[in-house]
């Protein structure tokens, strides 16, 4: 039994850079910095001023939404695109808050 668990520790661990693991990491990473996406601009400009760690949680007022990332329609659906490809691409959550008026 001990022979069997070295055997496979020693097969299936492999931390080398060539690893299969490694290479299909890099091939993700090339697919993505390879595609064109609408959202490219936004999320390089969320990327200088937040940071796009995963998990992070993003909170702006509509105006500072409108002056980072501006939209034709200014309202806070205009972002909702722009939400979900943060939140299924980076694991970044995006919230847009407005001010009500009474």
């Amino acid at each position: 039994m001990t022979e069997y668990t070295q055997f496979l520790l020693a097969t299936e661990y492999n931390p080398s850079p060539n690893s299969k693991g490694k290479a299909i990491v890099d091939k993700m990473d090339e697919a993505l910095a390879g595609t064109e996406s609408p959202f490219n601009k936004d999320v390089e400009t969320l990327r200088l001023n937040y940071g796009l760690e995963k998990g992070t949680t993003i909170e702006l007022t509509l105006k500072q939404a409108l002056d980072l990332i501006p939209r034709e329609r200014k309202r806070s659906d205009a972002y909702r695109q722009l939400q979900k490809h943060l939140q299924g691409v980076y694991g970044v959550t995006l919230t847009i808050t407005t001010i009500k008026r009474k």
